[in-house]
């Protein structure tokens, strides 16, 4: 397949130079300086400007430590020694797919995001990268693919769109193949004064659009729920936030306060602040909170087998 990225309305052996053009420019939209994506529906509070990338990057990378694996599903076999495919959804900057087609080079990646930040290029022929968006369906028959990733998407999905969601990856999922989710909660942990403000706020933010912040709880029972999986399983990590956690805890804490500071254009105008007292009153003191309290967070994943 081409390795460049895609109108998200075309297969991936469809995409020209035109309509890639087309796609790119109608993917973006500003507000105060940062760049967000422009795809209607989608709730995602998040820029895709180069600060949120690199950001993204060390997220990748702080998880993958978390872990010490990419993925949780017992595949690890199939994956060595067959000629699979794995779909990468919300791939973001496609650090996932790429190290795992350098991994996996018998295996055919896809990743798809509604925003164009992952490589138009790759060294690698076995992984290519296009526009899509799950909620519009996705441009693949039913079965074809062996396992279908997807996380941290919590905040994407209203309640609405998450049963929509997980039958839309089931749909393109082999009977046999495994379905994997990864959230963290965004309910904090043991939190300060200032934590408990921001936090509060940020879910009443999401509550409002219909978002539920603690969808991570409810996943198990809609992946029950679908009638379609079976060997369902769960697994959770807890992380300690800022110096209690050692090096690990600190760059996390700073990975999480760089999340809230590149939401400022949404959160600081709906707390009725502006950019600098929001800066004054959380990022500044937050840190502080995390090591007197000892906050922490949980990241957990979900993982089940097609019927």
């Amino acid at each position: 397949m081409d390795s460049k990225s895609h109108n998200k309305h075309l297969h991936p052996l469809e995409v020209t130079e035109e309509n890639e053009s087309t796609a790119i420019l109608d993917t973006y939209r500003y507000v105060n300086g940062r760049r967000f994506h422009n795809v209607t529906g989608v709730e995602y509070f998040m820029p895709n400007d180069e600060q949120e990338i690199s950001r993204l990057e060390m997220s990748y990378l702080l998880v993958k430590y978390l872990w010490q694996n990419n993925f949780s599903s017992p595949i690890h076999e199939k994956l060595t020694n067959e000629n699979m495919r794995v779909i990468d959804i919300g791939c973001g900057t496609g650090k996932w797919s790429l190290e795992m087609a350098e991994m996996y080079p018998k295996v055919t990646f896809i990743g798809i995001d509604i925003s164009p930040v992952f490589p138009t290029e790759t060294k690698f022929s076995n992984v290519t990268f296009f526009l899509a968006n799950v909620l519009d369906g996705l441009p693949f028959e039913k079965n074809t693919f062996d396992f279908v990733f997807q996380r941290f998407l919590t905040s994407s999905y209203t309640n609405k769109q998450w049963e929509k969601v997980i039958n839309e990856l089931i749909r393109i999922l082999k009977p046999g193949g495994y379905l994997e989710l990864m959230e963290k909660d965004n309910n904090w942990i043991s939190i300060g004064p200032s934590s408990k403000i921001l936090q509060e706020s940020f879910l009443k933010l999401l509550g409002e659009k219909d978002i539920n912040p603690s969808m991570n709880l409810k996943i198990e029972q809609l992946l029950k729920d679908s009638n379609q999986l079976i060997d369902i399983n769960i697994e959770t990590k807890d992380i300690l936030l800022g110096s209690p956690g050692g090096r690990f805890g600190e760059l996390t804490l700073k990975n999480q306060l760089e999340a809230f500071d590149h939401m400022i254009p949404y959160l600081s105008s709906y707390m009725e602040l502006s950019i600098k007292e929001f800066k004054n009153k959380y990022l500044d003191t937050i840190p502080m909170e995390v090591n007197k309290y000892k906050t922490c967070i949980k990241c957990y994943r979900h993982w089940g087998r097609k019927i």
